[in-house]
């Protein structure tokens, strides 16, 4: 979901390379559009692997250094 000025609009999305912890998005947003994203267990690294695999992180986990440019 996507928010906009009346709230949250569901909006599809592709999906390419994943790795660990980092899902690219190959269309479908607009740079700083604000995503609202669901689970059943939000609060668990497992709700997260659970909707997305592996490539998932969790709330109040620091995301891994990436080097400039990739």
């Amino acid at each position: 979901r996507v928010e906009n000025a009346k709230g949250y609009i569901e909006k599809p999305v592709t999906l390419g390379a994943n790795d660990d912890y980092w899902i690219e998005v190959t269309s479908g947003l607009e740079e700083n559009e604000l995503i609202l994203l669901e689970s059943k267990s939000a609060d668990t690294q497992q709700g997260f692997a659970a909707m997305f695999g592996k490539g998932a992180g969790a709330f109040g986990r620091k995301p891994p250094a990436r080097a400039v440019g990739k």
